[in-house]
């Protein structure tokens, strides 16, 4: 994990890269009351980690599996059953007592 190691020796997560994606951040929303409060460091920088998880992410092969399943095997569930189906119900103009198949 060569790339998570400054996480590991400093307590404060790196300044991030670019224009904030983000133009309201949590110090901005913050009422009067609120201000007084010291926030928790280990939730700052759960959230500054959670903020930059795309600068830190790696192809590995559960990451590739699970992509593969949500981008090609789900649709085509879906795709398979929506061509097995097709024109087996009709669901238009039905009185008490009609079947709903067609075939």
């Amino acid at each position: 994990m060569a790339g998570l190691d400054h996480f590991s020796s400093s307590t404060q997560c790196p300044e991030p890269i670019g224009p904030d994606p983000f133009p309201f951040s949590a110090h901005s929303l913050l009422t009067s009351r609120d201000a007084e409060m010291a926030l928790d460091p280990a939730i700052v920088r759960l959230g500054t980690m959670q903020t930059n998880r795309h600068k830190y992410f790696r192809w590995t092969p559960r990451t590739a599996w699970v992509t593969f399943v949500y981008v090609a095997v789900v649709p085509g569930i879906f795709t398979y059953m929506a061509y097995k189906t097709d024109g087996l119900w009709d669901m238009r103009a039905k009185r008490k007592g009609d079947i709903l198949v067609e075939r």
